[in-house]
């Protein structure tokens, strides 16, 4: 598939690309909301720089972590194939910068430019079959294989790899990794401790280091994962 040039596409530009960083953009702070749950979804987002979470409300005392979006990201797409309201939250993680393009915007880009096309198609089967995958990991799964999939699936995501320890950064606090693994925070404080005491995880608020990636992904149902 030709490759997209999201930069261009999310901030339309008639001049050299350096033109892009002067383009309007949204600046949210860490903490802070890009959108609540039930506002128009009327755009779609790409994240210049920074981090966020995307939430679903499964009841008023629940939150479930969709996914989380880091810089060269797009979310927000399904609002392009109907639905007037969002189903979920995004709250920034870190300070954020985001583009953003009205729905009707992208319709338009799809019908005219086919890589750009491609991508979006691939990129909603993706999401589904994210969805799918964590979903059967909470209904067939233990707690402590679902953690450590989420430590290898932010590895593949954000890691760096070098003779065979894999650095990356963390996020989320333990709340919000339980929030994320369907487990309890308690839970999770005690599997990266476990973790650790076997010598294949150090962490602490800011960072996961894998201390030996290849015994780890193997202790996770035989999966085979790709770190850069």
């Amino acid at each position: 598939m030709e490759v997209v040039d999201l930069f261009e596409n999310f901030c339309p530009i008639d001049g050299p690309r350096v033109f892009y960083y002067k383009m309007p953009k949204r600046h949210v702070k860490k903490g802070d909301y890009l959108y609540l749950h039930a506002d128009d979804a009327d755009k779609v987002f790409f994240i210049h720089s920074g981090v966020l979470k995307i939430v679903s409300l499964p009841n008023k005392s629940h939150e479930l972590i969709l996914t989380i979006v880091l810089q060269g990201d797009v979310f927000g797409e399904l609002s392009v194939f109907g639905g007037d309201s969002r189903m979920e939250y995004a709250q920034a993680i870190e300070d954020s910068v985001v583009c953003a393009l009205d729905k009707n915007q992208v319709s338009v880009l799809m019908r005219e430019v086919i890589p750009f096309r491609e991508y979006i198609f691939k990129l909603i089967g993706l999401r589904i079959s994210s969805v799918q995958k964590r979903l059967e990991s909470m209904l067939f799964k233990d707690a402590r294989t679902r953690i450590m999939e989420f430590i290898i699936d932010q590895a593949v995501k954000a890691g760096r790899m070098r003779n065979g320890v894999v650095n990356l950064p963390n996020y989320l606090t333990h709340q919000e990794i339980a929030s994320y693994t369907g487990s309890s925070r308690q839970t999770v404080t005690t599997v990266l401790n476990q973790l650790r005491e076997e010598s294949l995880l150090e962490f602490d608020r800011k960072r996961f280091t894998i201390l030996n990636f290849d015994l780890l992904q193997s202790m996770v149902n035989g999966h085979e994962f790709v770190v850069n």
